[in-house]
């Protein structure tokens, strides 16, 4: 596959084929996309941009500035691709590792890929346990504010060549926060799933535990041996604090019965062994006061009906994951006399 030139410096002749050059894409366009803010200075060109970006008065200091200039620099670029040819070149070394069922931010996996996965889970559970059965799970506190920099860096390190992590290495310290990373870069998401890589293993081949699924920091755990769950806990607990980690309050032990709420459904499994996806009626709560919200502005004019109704047919489609023709008609009926209402 060839590419386009990026930069003058580069040619297609002298990129070649993108799998095998990736470095000198990387290499030529580095200096381009990152730039020089160790000064701390910001002109005006990233100054309005951060402004409208994010209404805020002033930068609090030159990290943030790095930040903005990165943004700016994807917005506005022409070759949008030189942002991203790093993260290609690293993703493919550090997802070697990567278990299954490492379900969040990659090429043929996030939350459709994930939701199948643990359908799949209950269904092969009930083929050898039945209905009853034990869910143990957890959420990692603060996981990006948290995310200790050591050992971040450790884990690109121990997957990286050393040109293209001392390359990353850059990257990740302009995204630094006081313990953990800022927000912002493929890089940082890249961390987010790999961290926990050596967890996964270690619940799957020390633990044993066959029923297991993570979508970046909320992982689950299944099992017809409730005393056995709770020894897991422990030592996860031990585990993830020996790398400065936490489990947060939503962590949880729990009957199978009460359902797993799962990326906004609640995944119930019957007597017959039928999953069934309920959408949680907290989100139904919430998109019904939107609406009504939303139609009030449309009929001042303050917003469009066709607006108003991409807003409804975008959660319709998130809804239609799930087991939810009922209640869908019942939404639909809703919007319909929104509209009807003085």
């Amino acid at each position: 596959m060839k590419v386009r030139t990026w930069l003058n410096t580069v040619t297609d002749k002298e990129i070649g084929d993108y799998e095998d050059t990736y470095d000198k894409i990387f290499l030529a366009s580095k200096e381009q996309v990152y730039g020089t803010l160790e000064s701390g200075t910001c002109n005006d060109e990233v100054w309005d941009y951060y402004k409208k970006a994010t209404g805020l008065t002033a930068p609090s200091n030159a990290n943030n500035i790095g930040r903005i200039k990165y943004k700016l620099d994807a917005q506005t670029s022409a070759d949008w691709q030189r942002l991203r040819s790093p993260n290609r070149a690293v993703y493919p070394m550090m997802a070697k590792s990567f278990i299954w069922d490492n379900c969040a931010c990659q090429q043929g996996k996030g939350t459709d890929f994930a939701m199948n996965r643990l359908h799949a889970h209950l269904q092969r559970y009930y083929r050898k346990h039945g209905k009853d059965g034990w869910v143990l799970q957890c959420d990692i506190k603060g996981y990006y504010p948290n995310m200790p920099h050591e050992v971040a860096k450790k884990k690109f390190a121990k997957h990286l060549d050393e040109w293209t992590f001392a390359e990353v290495k850059k990257i990740l310290d302009r995204f630094e926060g006081d313990i953990g990373f800022n927000p912002g870069s493929q890089l940082i998401q890249i961390a987010g799933i790999s961290v926990l890589d050596e967890m996964d293993h270690f619940i799957k081949e020390k633990l044993r535990i066959k029923h297991y699924i993570r979508y970046m920091d909320d992982f689950i755990l299944i099992s017809n041996d409730k005393q056995y769950l709770q020894t897991c806990l422990e030592q996860i607990r031990e585990y993830l604090k020996e790398r400065g980690f936490e489990l947060n309050a939503k962590t949880s032990l729990y009957r199978m019965s009460r359902g797993i709420k799962f990326l906004g459904f609640r995944f119930i499994m019957t007597d017959t062994g039928k999953v069934i996806r309920l959408i949680k009626p907290e989100s139904v709560k919430r998109e019904r006061r939107k609406l009504r919200k939303l139609v009030k502005l449309a009929k001042k004019g303050k917003l469009t009906k066709e607006k108003v109704n991409q807003c409804y047919e975008a959660y319709k489609a998130h809804a239609e994951r799930g087991n939810t023709w009922k209640m869908l008609q019942r939404l639909d009926e809703f919007y319909k006399n929104l509209w009807k209402e003085n």
